[in-house]
């Protein structure tokens, strides 16, 4: 056998005075962990032994026990409990109850096309919000949020979700910050920029996992280069409920301002699309006047974003205020809510609107872009905050939208789900960088496999493009 632990047949393979270890359920970076029993009860257990090589490391050694205090400081059924702890020579182990269940990621792996149904998915997600729910009540950001963490007790029907595997969490008072060693596929952009993180980073995580239980894979891939190519947006999700859609958006806006306020409000917005309720303000809006971005913390090799102006609130602002990392801007066109287009050395940002035009005669199709464009007097609006970029510069903006809007990602938005996502990216694609004051694009309907004509036209702060039953209003912002 090998020497997992510093645990080997000459011990009997025992964990302190009355623990064996019986099976080895996984493995890590951090260590490994073992099915084991109690000789005191004859009751099972989950056994975590710190890798051999590691114990001589102060830091992996105070990780190991933090993992131990964080697990012990949250009482909630959703996240697996500890129950002991050894600590003898050079063996550091902590002894957890049993979940007879596998990871999400082994469930994904034997479904068709590695995906759950939708209802499935979301259902899911719930349990794992309400984790995370308790997880910061607390005040500890888990910061590795992915398939391989969540452990499903009923895998026949995929419930029963578990939160574990708290080696990189954070308390928000114990130790000071650190360097955070997440995985990459699911790391929040702030966190791997260096900055503070905060609850809306678990929350990033979090749509990562609830993107690939409805897509199969992750949300965003890597270059040859092991770069996550997280300019673009993640690929739309065939036959995804819009809402939906919009809600995986939010959980993965580059900017913590702009993802939900909190995991209970998360919960909830899941909960109505079980429902068919009335959906949840999932991002609060947000009017105060920016504020000073706080400095990062440091790193090993110090990341050393430029100022800039943050307007923070919800989750990301419940702990330390943080901004929109610099590498969320680094290269190609921004996406979602959070990031405008960066036009050249104008610096000019656009945020695309695409919506559905109901039957009635205040929304029948008009015959000129200047009848199309409708002012926040005619109709319902809402606030967001979108993101001017200018010179690698974040700065907040207020813009107004009609109300209903949904959002399909690269600033795209439709108002029902009559209209199909993919053709508003389509649209956001098709549209010129630097377009005059008046254009046409075309762009490809999916449904038909036929190519959609759009007018557009310049109308003060809109640029309006319209096609029969769908308008396309394109914000370019005053700054």
């Amino acid at each position: 056998m090998s020497n997992e632990g510093a645990i080997g047949e000459s011990t009997a393979k025992r964990v302190g005075s009355h623990y064996v270890l019986d099976d080895v359920l996984g493995r890590g970076s951090m260590g490994t962990v073992w099915r084991g029993h109690d000789l005191n009860n004859g009751s099972a257990c989950a056994i975590k032994i710190l890798n051999p090589s590691l114990t001589t490391d102060k830091g992996a050694t105070r990780r190991f026990i933090d993992e131990r205090d964080i697990l012990m400081s949250v009482d909630d059924d959703a996240v697996v409990r500890v129950t002991d702890m050894v600590v003898e020579s050079s063996t550091f182990a902590i002894v957890m109850e049993l979940i007879d269940g596998p990871d999400l990621a082994r469930v994904l792996k034997t479904l068709p096309d590695h995906r759950l149904e939708q209802r499935t998915a979301v259902s899911l997600g719930i349990e794992v919000c309400q984790a995370l729910c308790a997880i910061h009540r607390a005040g500890i950001r888990h910061l590795d949020i992915k398939p391989a963490n969540i452990l499903v007790e009923d895998s026949e029907n995929v419930r029963g979700a578990r939160i574990t595997d708290f080696g990189v969490s954070e308390m928000v008072a114990l130790h000071g910050p650190r360097e955070i060693a997440g995985t990459p596929y699911y790391q929040a952009p702030e966190v791997a920029a260096g900055w503070t993180p905060t609850a809306a980073s678990d929350l990033y995580s979090f749509g990562a996992t609830l993107y690939e239980m409805l897509a199969g894979h992750v949300p965003f891939l890597a270059d040859s280069a092991g770069n996550l190519l997280r300019n673009q947006p993640p690929q739309f999700i065939s036959g995804i409920e819009p809402r939906l859609w919009k809600t995986v958006l939010t959980c993965l806006s580059p900017d913590p301002s702009q993802r939900p306020d909190s995991a209970e409000v998360l919960a909830s917005e899941l909960r109505s699309r079980l429902s068919g309720g009335q959906p949840v303000r999932l991002v609060r809006p947000r009017p105060r006047p920016a504020r000073p971005v706080p400095q990062p913390r440091p790193m090993s090799q110090p990341v050393r974003p430029r100022s800039a102006p943050s307007a923070m609130s919800g989750a990301a602002a419940a702990q330390t205020p943080s901004a929109t990392p610099v590498a969320a801007h680094q290269r190609g066109k921004g996406w979602g809510i959070a990031l405008l287009t960066v036009l050249m050395l104008a610096g000019t940002g656009m945020f695309f609107y695409l919506k559905g035009i109901p039957g009635s005669h205040s929304d029948a199709a008009p015959q000129s872009a200047q009848a199309r464009i409708l002012t926040p007097e005619a109709r319902p609006t809402r606030t967001v905050t979108a993101h001017a970029t200018v010179t690698a510069v974040s700065y907040p903006i207020q813009i107004q939208l009609p109300g209903g809007a949904v959002e399909c990602g690269q600033g795209s938005w439709i108002a029902n789900p009559r209209t199909p996502c993919s053709l508003a990216l389509e649209v956001v694609q098709s549209v010129p960088a630097n377009h005059p004051a008046s254009f046409a694009v075309d762009a490809r309907d999916s449904r038909t496999g036929k190519s959609r004509h759009f007018s557009c036209s310049t109308v003060g702060q809109y640029v309006d493009c319209g096609s029969q039953d769908l308008e396309v209003y394109l914000v370019i912002p005053e700054r």
